[in-house]
């Protein structure tokens, strides 16, 4: 019996809109069709013998610029304290100091494992990359994340 992988790097989903997958492998009349801002929640549903996903992000996806968010980040974003609304826009930002990298990589893992719960990924393992943790915002936030 053959273990199934799946490895995804991910930019930053807080923009992804939802858009229908279609298994285009599906040669019945009814083809699978699945609604989500990933590819991995059809993956997930059509492979039901994948061990584990991993899902490689940068740090910096918790430092986003401002845009419309999609449900599942903004909900994920309140739940490790990092969300900003502006007169242009929203932005997942943490809203609190954080004093060391372990701290920034406990969240950015706790927010993309959230996200993925959200989608249905129970089986994964998030593994962060580092980034040069830049990003312009046009609002007010102050930039604990530089201070490690």
């Amino acid at each position: 019996m053959s273990k199934k992988l799946v490895i995804a790097s991910w930019g930053d989903p807080s923009a992804w809109k939802s858009v229908t997958y279609i298994d285009g492998e599906d040669s019945s009349q009814n083809p699978r069709k699945i609604a989500s801002i990933s590819s991995l929640r059809l993956l997930a549903e059509k492979f039901s013998d994948i061990q584990k996903f991993y899902v490689l992000v940068q740090d910096s996806i918790v430092f986003t610029t401002l845009k419309r968010i999609n449900d599942e980040c903004k909900e994920c974003g309140q739940k490790i304290n990092a969300y900003i609304t502006a007169e242009r826009g929203e932005a997942v930002w943490l809203n609190e100091p954080i004093s060391t990298y372990e701290e920034l990589v406990k969240k950015v893992k706790d927010y993309t494992s959230c996200i993925l719960d959200r989608l249905g990924i129970r089986n994964h393992e998030v593994f962060i990359l580092p980034s040069n943790l830049r990003t312009s915002i046009n609002v007010q936030p102050s930039p604990h994340f530089t201070s490690f």
